[in-house]
This record gives structure tokens, sequence and C-alpha cells, in this order.
């Protein structure tokens, strides 16, 4: 916002705002931008008078607060009734791991193809990666490099998750220790 005043100070230009409510969670803000030499327009009341817009702004502060008392007290509500909040997240997160490993899995042996053709670099292997249209896991073509050495790290977390799996599960089987 400091940007956008700057520039229509310095272009002498009128900012436009697309909702009063919008500005007037700040009340004093928005009073030092009516009373600042910066012209500007609400696109919900184009034609509103300064009272207006002063009414509007301070309606629209009382409705941000009661809308913020009554969110934190209903949240403050579902806690003592033993709602556990924010679980989604968490479980989303592991469902999206999941699926980023799979597809990890699901290109071990053409990187394995790639480093064998010569490219062993991070740069050759993402350029590899865009010549033969191989798409990322978000279903681009447009491979980066941080995302190929962050494939590349992940890939050799999961070799050697897999391999102590091997290891511990090899122990049990043979009564080894």
């Amino acid at each position: 916002m400091k940007r956008a005043l700057a520039f229509c100070r310095k272009h002498n230009l009128r900012l436009l705002i697309l909702n009063v409510s919008r500005l007037a969670r700040n009340v004093l803000f928005f009073a030092t931008l009516m009373e600042s030499d910066i012209r500007f327009t609400a696109v919900d009341k184009p034609y509103a008078d300064e009272f207006t817009l002063y009414n509007d702004a301070v309606h629209a502060y009382k409705e941000y607060k009661e809308t913020r008392k009554r969110v934190k007290d209903c949240l403050q509500a579902a806690k003592r009734r033993g709602v556990q909040l924010g679980t989604y997240g968490k479980v989303r997160a592991l469902l999206n791991r999941h699926d980023a490993d799979k597809f990890i899995l699901t290109l071990k042996p053409i990187i394995e193809n790639i480093r064998q053709c010569g490219h062993a670099s991070i740069r050759a292997i993402t350029a590899e990666l865009k010549h033969r249209r191989i798409k990322t896991y978000r279903g681009r073509r447009r491979w980066q490099k941080t995302t190929v050495h962050n494939l590349l790290l992940r890939l050799k977390e999961i070799d050697i998750a897999s391999d102590n799996f091997i290891d511990a599960s090899t122990q049990l089987s043979y009564g080894t220790s």
C-alpha cells in the first residue's frame, strides 16, 4: 500500500480502492488518507462524498472488530468442547508428502537413466528432464535446478529409509542383532 501511495503521489494519479471497508480496518490510516494530497475513489461508491466515506469507514471498522470477536469466541468455545483445530492441515500435509514420494519413486528409473547417459550435474539433469518433456509433480514441464536438487535429496532420503527398513527386517527374520 505504501508503494501504491508513493506512486500516486509521485505521478499525481488517483488511487482506486475496490471497497471502502477493506481500507477502513484502520480508521486512523483512512482518516490520514482522506486528509492527504492523494486523490482516491472507492469503486463501490464512486460518487460518495467525504462524510459518507468517513461514515462507511467507521461502520466497516466496527463490523471488523465485531466479526473478529465472534470468530475468536467461536474458536475458544470449540476448543472448550474438545474440538481439535488445525488437524486437516496436518493430514493434508502427510497426504501431499506421500503423493510426492510416490511421484519421486516413479522418476527414479528416469533419473538413473539420465545419469547413465552421462548427465551427472543438477544442471544437466534439469536440462535433460526438460528435453525429455517429463512433467513435474504439479504437471508442468518447466523444471528448475532447485526442484531437481530437492528431488535428488528426497530420493536419497527415501533410499536410505528403505535400506534401513530392509536391514531391520532382515535382522528380525534371521534373529541376528
